[in-house]
Order: C-alpha cells, then sequence, then structure tokens
C-alpha cells in the first residue's frame, strides 16, 4: 500500500431516471381483482368467524444483488492492479429477517391485510501492511410494505397447509465506504464514503404450514422474493464533507429465498 488509491469516484453519479412501477401496479391489480371475484363467492358461503391475526416472523433470505457485488468486486480488483491484494473477507452473503403482518381473515376465502419486513447484508475486505491499513465495506439494507393474500389449502390434517401472494413497495438503502489509514503520513489518512436511498417494487409467492394452539399459532413457510431498485438519491462524500450528489444508477436487486418461522395471535 506506498501510495493513495481513490475508487469510488463521482462518475458513479448520473442523471435521474423514472423508476419502473409496471411490477408494482400488476402485483396490485391482480390482487383487487381476486378480492372482487371472492366479495361474489362469500355471499354464497355459510357465514364464518371473522379473525384479526397479528403474524410476527423471523426468518433467513437471500440476495441476487447481481451488479452491486460487481460493482463492489470492481472497487477490489483496482485496488489490485496496484498491487494492493486486498482480500474478500464477506461478500453479502444471507442475512436474517424480520417482519410483522397483520391479516384479516375472510371466511371461507383467504386472509387478506398489510405487511412489513426488514433485512440487511454486508461486505468486508481489509488489508494490512507495513505502511498502513485498506477498509473497503459495503452494506444494503431493505424495508418492505406490503399487501398479503393468503389461502388455506387443507385443514384436515394435524397442520393447515397456506398458500399466498405478498406485494408492493420496497424501500432500499446502500452505502460503501474506503477508509485509507497511512502510519508514516497521517495527513494523508481520507475515508470515502459513497451512500443512497431509493424506492422499488416487490413480488412474493409462498406456501407454508402453521398449527394453532388457542388462540396462537406456530408455522413455518418459504417462497421466492422479486423485488428491485433501479436507482438510489445518492451522496458522494470525503472525510465527512458532501462532494457531490445526484442518482445513483446501480441496479439493486434484492431477489432472493426467503424461509421464515412464524409466531400468530389470533383475536377473534
Amino acid at each position: 500500500m506506498g501510495h493513495h488509491v481513490t475508487t469510488i469516484e463521482t462518475r458513479s453519479i448520473h442523471r435521474r431516471k423514472t423508476i419502473d412501477r409496471h411490477g408494482l401496479s400488476l402485483t396490485f391489480f391482480l390482487l383487487l381483482l381476486y378480492c372482487t371475484s371472492a366479495r361474489a363467492q362469500v355471499e354464497e358461503q355459510t357465514v364464518g368467524t371473522t379473525t384479526f391475526t397479528v403474524s410476527t416472523s423471523l426468518g433467513f433470505n437471500t440476495f441476487a444483488l447481481g451488479d452491486v457485488r460487481d460493482f463492489y468486486s470492481g472497487l477490489l480488483e483496482e485496488f489490485r492492479a496496484n498491487n494492493i491484494p486486498i482480500p474478500t473477507q464477506r461478500e453479502f452473503p444471507g442475512n436474517l429477517i424480520i417482519g410483522v403482518d397483520i391479516l384479516y381473515s375472510i371466511p371461507s376465502i383467504a386472509d387478506v391485510g398489510l405487511g412489513s419486513r426488514y433485512t440487511w447484508t454486508r461486505a468486508f475486505s481489509l488489508y494490512k501492511d507495513y505502511s498502513g491499513t485498506l477498509d473497503v465495506n459495503g452494506k444494503v439494507a431493505m424495508l418492505s410494505l406490503e399487501g398479503i393474500i393468503q389461502r388455506d389449502i387443507t385443514t384436515e390434517g394435524i397442520v393447515d397447509v397456506y398458500a399466498g401472494l405478498r406485494g408492493g413497495l420496497v424501500l432500499g438503502w446502500s452505502k460503501f465506504s474506503q477508509k485509507s489509514v497511512f502510519y508514516d503520513f497521517p495527513d494523508q489518512n481520507s475515508e470515502i464514503l459513497l451512500s443512497g436511498n431509493g424506492k422499488g417494487y416487490s413480488v412474493e409467492g409462498f406456501m407454508g404450514i402453521k398449527r394453532r394452539v388457542g388462540n396462537i399459532a406456530f408455522g413455518v413457510s418459504a417462497g421466492y422474493r422479486y423485488a428491485r431498485v433501479s436507482e438510489m438519491d445518492a451522496d458522494f462524500s470525503l472525510n465527512g464533507q458532501t462532494q457531490d450528489s445526484g442518482t445513483l444508477l446501480l441496479r439493486h436487486d434484492l431477489s432472493g429465498f426467503t424461509m421464515c418461522v412464524h409466531v400468530d395471535i389470533v383475536l377473534e
């Protein structure tokens, strides 16, 4: 690490474009169509017990992040090309996902409601030698606000089996930092930060099983989430001072597999 190399540059920030929301519009159209047809069916069904359910979830999910991974790997490759063999210690692995849903049961039809989930992932790379240290980190996080519809497939066994669809708005954040420390030249120490936030959409199909004991239900579910944030409002800063602001045209593909454990409280 004999000389200072700057790799996170303002060329990553460009003019803003409109985020594609066609996937989100289609999701809500399908939900509306389903609920409209369900309304016609419910008039012919025997009136059952309506319930509200508060569902908490904790699980694990993966991330695609193709362009984000390429961007982060590109930063490291520039250092390696300048004879700084910085290793990749961690690069956006799967991580925890936590969430809360509120569902309303339409007897003999489906459960509908709203939910929110949060998850994040990180990348770490650290290099040390006689002259100093180089630390390159990345973080991506997402918060979803979604409409939910799910329906029981069977309730005749020990457990209930259900399937459903959830989709809506995704709020995404990302941060890439590069910190350089020089032992003999402390006046050349620097910290570069590129951070951004943006909106996108998500759609997830899932299946699960649950068993109710009194007013408490326990279950597990698995699914696949398609989620994407096409661009972000971003800031580029050096040593804590903002140097430039604009739009980061870096597609954040937050799609991945999900698996959650649920604890539900049923309110009748």
